[in-house]
């Protein structure tokens, strides 16, 4: 009898880095097809010219892989291609440490790439999903990696997924191979894969989130105490109250009426997470304020405001933000030490209280603006009390999650100086805006259209029902003004759409639109 692949050890190899074959492109040998849970027919798995085919089942055709396999700190290889049909091709079934997930390739439309199941969100409900246009008979190379910290994976050379793990819960929606196995399926289509390859992850060389304390429980060495805060005169002078160190505590004194300190050292822009403890002692609105910084925008997480039962931000798109199914999240008495924790990623902007999840936010295509009187006087990161409120803080630690892009350079305050936003070259500056939400209660979102640079031109090709691109470099909230020339290229309907901010509220200016007269 021909001998079969040799067990995979739990541990992939005995070298970090040594990828170990799955598949000898000859027989399905450490691999069964899989029958059980499965509904109507069947698909069929068979080998042919070096490639696993999986036929086109009703509704899947799923193999699982019967030797060890590694349950975190490894990475998985692949290419797969779609035959027909306009379903899932190369979807795998992997373990994370005790769970399972899903990475789902081509499903919904035949384009839909992401995680299924975190958070208790399907695939095409994660905001965070992306689209790709997958095109019939052609290899995509997939790329799989699982740590202690996250998962992470690619098609070609295109990031698809970054999930962090902690904080998270990860299910998959039907059980079909068990907990620690791996599976690999097509949903509704015909797909081959070939050179399945798996490789155990040495450790870090600077392990990734070590926590980093930025106060030292006896000085304020690193911070700033803000003096005077701009602020509309029915609220107060302005004048920042007094703050100090007392028995291992920062106390923001009350102001007139806020109080704040701005760290002063270098802060990431993106991908880490923030937490502090932080107590009321005497007033009644927010006592734990956090402005941050999300790539080069700025928002402010408030805590215990006028609705003093939530966590929400200020401002999103103009607006106060909360996820009104995670709230309200506690009662904030006078007293008690209360921990907050945010993590902001390419992304998601994410808070807990006391480890209860308040606040979930995917920030693609979304404005975001710090509360406008103290904005500059904080940066790049603060703590602030508000409306008269005294408070205290301790325990205020930082930890990155990974690498971050370089920030674009702000635009000069000098008045009167016109500043550039669009090089006529490229996207440098600019997000082209991926999903839309929808127009009515209870859709979900819709794809935007494609945006490119042609002739010195920013293209928006039409949609359905819109293609936008925002502004990722920090822009004026009020006192200013924006010049741009628009042509409608095609169709009757509105052609230029700005978005703009108006202090903590923004507005809209639309050209064309209601058949192209309006």
């Amino acid at each position: 009898p021909r001998p079969g692949p040799e067990p995979l050890p739990a541990d992939v190899g005995g070298r970090p880095g040594e990828w170990v074959s799955l598949f000898d492109g000859k027989t399905l040998d450490g691999w069964r097809v899989v029958t059980e849970h499965q509904d109507a027919r069947q698909g069929k798995a068979r080998v042919d010219r070096g490639r696993i085919l999986l036929e086109e089942g009703d509704p899947r055709a799923l193999i699982a892989w019967t030797g060890a396999f590694p349950t975190t700190d490894y990475e998985l290889s692949l290419e797969a291609m779609r035959v027909a049909g306009g379903g899932d091709f190369g979807s795998i079934f992997f373990p994370v440490g005790r769970s399972s997930c899903i990475l789902v390739v081509g499903a919904w439309g035949g384009s839909l790439v992401g995680l299924d199941v975190v958070d208790g969100l399907r695939v095409n409900q994660n905001p965070a999903s992306k689209r790709v246009p997958f095109q019939e008979a052609q290899w995509y190379p997939l790329r799989l990696r699982v740590t202690a910290k996250a998962i992470q994976a690619w098609v070609g050379d295109e990031q698809v997924v970054r999930q962090p793990i902690e904080g998270h819960t990860l299910a998959v929606s039907q059980q079909l191979v068990p907990t620690g196995q791996l599976g690999l399926y097509a949903w509704r289509a015909a797909a081959a894969i070939r050179g399945v390859r798996v490789r155990r992850l040495g450790p870090e060389a600077e392990p990734e989130g070590e926590w980093l304390s930025l106060f030292d429980g006896k000085t304020l060495d690193g911070w700033r105490v803000v003096k005077k805060f701009p602020h509309p005169p029915e609220f107060g002078d302005g004048a920042g109250g007094d703050v100090h160190v007392e028995n291992g505590q920062i106390i923001l004194e009350k102001g007139r009426p806020v109080s704040g300190i701005a760290f002063e050292g270098d802060f990431p822009t993106i991908n880490y997470e923030v937490a502090i403890q932080a107590c009321r002692l005497d007033g009644a609105y927010d006592f734990a304020n956090m402005d941050f910084p999300v790539g080069n925008q700025t928002c402010t997480l408030v805590v215990g405001g006028s609705i003093k039962r939530l966590a929400w931000l200020y401002a999103v798109d103009g607006h106060g933000f909360f996820n009104a199914e995670l709230a309200p999240v506690t009662e904030f008495e006078p007293g008690r030490w209360f921990e907050t924790r945010l993590r902001v990623t390419d992304g998601r902007i994410q808070a807990w209280v006391d480890g209860k999840r308040a606040l979930d936010l995917a920030t693609a295509g979304r404005g975001l603006w710090s509360l406008a009187h103290w904005a500059k006087e904080v940066r790049p990161f603060g703590i602030i009390t508000n409306l008269g409120t005294r408070g205290a803080v301790r325990s205020v630690r930082l930890r990155r999650l990974g690498a971050e892009p370089a920030p674009l350079p702000e635009l000069p305050e000098e008045p009167g100086e016109w500043v550039s936003l669009f090089d006529g070259k490229g996207l440098d500056g600019w997000r082209v805006v991926e999903r839309f939400e929808a127009e009515k209660p209870g859709e979900g979102p819709v794809a935007g259209g494609k945006a490119r640079v042609e002739e010195g031109r920013l293209l928006l090709e039409e949609a359905k029902p819109l293609a936008g691109v925002a502004c990722t470099r920090p822009v004026p909230g009020m006192e200013y003004e924006v010049a741009f020339d628009a042509m409608r290229v095609a169709g009757n309907d509105c052609f230029c759409l700005l978005a703009f901010p108006c202090g903590p509220t923004g507005g809209t200016l639309e050209l064309g639109n209601v058949r192209g007269a309006g």
